[in-house]
């Protein structure tokens, strides 16, 4: 069938072995990269199945800690994604040492992605992570509710270790809406786990007592993702939910994990996949030095982030600014249309302070 013709729902409803040429790549480049990828899984194709990868490792909540990095958007013009530079930063993520990689989190631009490009990205970690056998999640966001429990089923059909959801978020949910709708994502996922997503730009915040109804009514809910909170918040979340993972921001990981966090979904991996692992290893044996680059990772972001932050620049402007400033992959500070971007003078300046002020970020 030719894709002009196809509707998204010919396109949920085809397997791997399936997509054609003009469906999986715009230049030659593109198209050989991905081929090469799909060709690689192996898949059983049935009726209904779309996309299907090779036998889930479901991962349990105690499997999911660490440092993870996210896959960002190389894009060009008004937010052409560059294929073949999408494939070079997840082979340097691959080999940088992280504990998994996931894609479609705020980092992501999830929310600029049509369902062909956000299905084209997930071939793409999927087949590059089963090949190297490195855990994946893949988030399944969406701000229109149907649209996300579909993502989730396609998702799903991948068989990754996780799929990460936000909650509904055009109008705030009470919390008998918060625990239908995970109810209602983790039947959609089906043995697939789930992680929650609860950043603190979201319209409905989730406190501990809450996430433990939650966790108590979707036993497959593995982690979340929260902005961490004061030695309280984490003594309220180790009562209310001690089986989940916690996860908190990559600059407050060192402090976060002291006090009872498993791991990032990092925006200090943004800017140094390897420098974030040694971080996390420096944890582990030094916590008073993981500490104080800790304290420098802040002096870093105040002088930094915070004046691009101040400018109203979003959550991916900032991560797409910490890769480029980090420079270990062509990813570039452009978001998708009409989002704005980093301004690319603010990147030497702060490459040499992240250099002086952070060279355990940075091993040769």
């Amino acid at each position: 069938m030719p894709t002009a013709n196809r509707t998204w729902a010919d396109h949920a409803t085809v397997s791997r072995d399936d997509i054609p040429g003009e469906l999986i790549g715009r230049g030659h480049e593109g198209k050989y990269a991905m081929r090469k990828i799909v060709n690689a899984i192996p898949v059983r194709r049935k009726p209904g199945d779309i996309l299907e990868g090779a036998p889930m490792k479901p991962l349990a909540a105690d499997q999911v800690t660490g440092v993870w990095g996210t896959l960002l958007l190389p894009v060009e013009g008004r937010g052409d994604i560059v294929w073949d530079r999408l494939a070079g930063q997840l082979d340097v993520l691959l080999a940088s040492g992280v504990d998994g990689i996931y894609a479609h989190g705020t980092a992501g631009e999830f929310h600029t992605l049509d369902e062909a490009e956000f299905d084209r990205v997930n071939a793409v970690l999927a087949g590059r992570c089963e090949a190297a056998g490195l855990p994946y999640q893949i988030g399944a966001s969406h701000p229109a509710t149907p649209v996300m429990l579909d993502r989730i089923r396609r998702a799903a059909a991948l068989r990754p270790g996780a799929v990460q959801v936000i909650l509904p978020d055009w109008v705030p949910l009470s919390d008998d809406e918060v625990v239908r709708f995970l109810v209602g994502a983790a039947e959609t996922a089906g043995d697939v786990p789930l992680v929650l997503y609860n950043p603190p730009h979201a319209k409905t915040q989730v406190p501990p007592p809450l996430l433990g109804r939650v966790a108590a009514e979707v036993p497959r809910l593995v982690g979340v993702k929260m902005a961490g909170g004061d030695a309280a918040w984490y003594a309220a979340m180790a009562d209310a939910v001690p089986r989940l993972s916690i996860f908190v921001p990559g600059h407050l990981l060192a402090s976060g994990l002291a006090r009872g966090a498993h791991g990032s979904y990092s925006n200090v991996a943004a800017m140094s996949p390897r420098g974030a692992v040694a971080w996390y290893r420096l944890m582990t044996t030094d916590p008073a030095a993981a500490a104080d680059v800790e304290r420098r990772v802040g002096e870093f972001f105040v002088r930094h982030v915070a004046p691009l932050r101040a400018r109203r620049l979003s959550n991916p402007a900032l991560d797409k600014f910490l890769a480029t400033v980090g420079d270990w992959a062509d990813i570039g500070v452009t978001l998708r249309w009409p989002a704005s971007s980093a301004p690319v003078d603010a990147v030497e300046p702060a490459r040499a302070d992240a250099h002086r002020l952070l060279p355990e970020l940075f091993p040769a």
